[in-house]
């Protein structure tokens, strides 16, 4: 065949097109071609979800991706995660988890299990993720403060940082398991030892900028009064006594005008008896013996005996109660009258529904006196089956009392010798770990003996020993008086609540500038 043949052939076939066979290769090919293809990108797609997995088991992501953004800042799950768990404890100590259906018996890991009352369709993980997020931003707010006014932590913060970090180890061997197990079960989530020391450190350095704001206000004298002075009594101290008289009725049966009138009749006869004491006369009996401090204390009020006993007078075996009160918290039915201009043994009944209050006014105090620092050594007496202190008990606390300050009183006898053996011997877990110490002691904050002890007009080094009891311990304060104070109480207070109100404005300024957004990543909270 020529070549001219040839070409007109192929011509020939080109323009009747491929045959049967041809085409039948041809999508075979294409099909081989994809199937190819396909397997290829499911493969690199298989690779992909692998690298994922593994990455996400590793807490890769967990520990590296930003959760949160916070003005230039961006937070990972796990450090949100660690604020998510403060918020979850915090709101399970207060008593509340119960009454708002958060089941804590089943750990914080199921939390996303859990629906929130307080959220129209979130579960309780989303509530304090949320809650989390808002504590986080202030911590943030104050971090930029700190860096902004050269506030760093120094060797005694990260000792401390050191410190709580090895409370975890501790609680993780106490509970029989590792370090990493117990965090990831006390924090949830994929939280790691790293994670949590950097947010220790994170809020200890908050906390260092907070003290560091808190100073920076400052207010004069005049500011400081006039402030105090426009609370209108609502700060100052009431001391008075209170007894009430409820006219009787029957079951099932409303009160009738004669009960009424009875229970007023008593009443009446209650506040005459109250208006034949002469409370200014009252004091309490001096003595250094336990039985003479025990007596002076009078189940902490010189009042309680002249006071019962009027009671008793018109009501066999009823006794009155005393107590103390800020203007603010004062019972509404005569909170003015005790905030108008009554002196001390004025009386006045109170009706309230279907009773009567005897009311009898001691003192009010302004708080324009100046706080004082005392050290104190406490001997608890023991206490027998029946919760009962018998003399011998007691006796036997006063004697280890005096020979505790005697022990003193023969060394060095300096405060700080007292603050070591504070530290050796007190009983008082609230301050005998920094050698008995209480600062700024206002009246009102403590038990009687041991308040009027601290506002007798002391010298700085003066002692003594008295007698106190609260209802969970009875026992012997060996005391040591301190100093007192500059300021005066009541410009603490003031100078308190607008620090307070400029540090909430200041806080909530920054908040609302930082405005924090979530990621993809948010959804590993929790």
């Amino acid at each position: 065949m020529s070549a001219s043949t040839s070409k007109k052939n192929r011509m020939n076939e080109l323009a009747a097109g491929p045959t049967k066979k041809q085409l039948a290769a041809a999508r075979e090919e294409q099909a081989k071609a994809k199937a190819k293809l396909r397997n290829s990108i499911i493969g690199a797609i298989i690779a992909v979800i692998v690298v994922i997995v593994v990455l996400f088991n590793t807490g890769v992501f967990y520990r590296n991706c930003d959760a949160v953004k916070i003005g230039d800042e961006g937070f990972t799950p796990a450090e949100v995660q660690y604020y998510l768990a403060n918020q979850y404890y915090n709101f399970q100590q207060s008593g509340y988890a119960g009454v708002f259906g958060l089941d804590s018996s089943v750990g914080i890991n199921s939390l996303a299990l859990q629906r929130c009352p307080f959220m129209e369709d979130g579960t309780w993980a989303d509530y304090f993720k949320n809650s989390g997020i808002e504590q986080l931003t202030q911590v943030k707010s104050l971090c930029d403060y700190a860096k902004a006014n050269n506030i760093a932590l120094d060797e005694e913060d990260l000792a401390d940082v050191d410190t709580n970090m090895s409370f975890l180890e501790q609680a993780a061997k106490a509970n029989n398991l590792s370090v990493k197990k117990f965090i990831g079960s006390y924090y949830g989530g994929s939280i790691s030892a790293k994670d949590v020391r950097k947010c220790f450190e994170r809020e200890l350095l908050a906390n260092k900028a907070y003290q560091a704001l808190v100073e920076s206000f400052k207010y004069s004298d005049a500011e400081l009064e006039e402030h105090y002075a426009s609370f209108n009594g609502s700060k100052d101290l009431f001391s008075y006594a209170y007894y009430t008289v409820a006219a009787e009725k029957a079951e099932g049966e409303d009160v009738t005008d004669a009960a009424r009138a009875a229970a007023k009749a008593t009443a009446d006869a209650i506040a005459e008896a109250y208006g034949n004491i002469d409370v200014a006369a009252f004091a309490r009996p001096e003595g250094t013996s336990a039985e003479a401090l025990v007596a002076a204390a009078a189940d902490g009020n010189e009042y309680s005996d002249a006071l019962n006993a009027a009671v008793a007078s018109v009501v066999e075996g009823a006794e009155a109660t005393v107590t103390r009160a800020s203007g603010a918290s004062l019972n509404g039915s005569y909170s003015d009258w005790l905030m108008a201009e009554v002196k001390a043994g004025n009386v006045t009944v109170v009706e309230d529904g279907d009773s009567y209050t005897v009311v009898l006014f001691l003192d009010r105090c302004d708080n324009r006196y100046s706080t004082v620092n005392v050290r104190h050594i406490l001997v608890k007496a023991e206490a027998d089956a029946n919760g009962e202190y018998s003399e011998q008990a007691l006796a036997d606390a006063y004697a280890k009392a005096q020979g505790i300050l005697v022990k003193w009183m023969s060394g060095e006898a300096t405060e700080d010798s007292f603050a070591e053996l504070a530290n050796a011997e007190s009983e008082d877990g609230g301050s005998n770990t920094k050698g008995g110490l209480y600062e700024n002691v206002a009246k009102g904050s403590m038990v009687a003996s041991f308040e009027d002890f601290c506002f007798a007009e002391h010298s700085s080094g003066d002692t003594g020993i008295v007698y106190g009891s609260n209802g969970s311990y009875a026992g012997f304060h060996v005391m040591y008086f301190v100093g007192t104070n500059d300021d005066l109480y009541s410009n603490s207070i003031a100078k308190s609540d607008l620090t307070n109100t400029a540090v909430d404005e200041w806080l909530a300024s920054a908040a609302e500038n930082l405005a924090p957004t979530e990621t993809v990543f948010a959804k590993l909270i929790g």
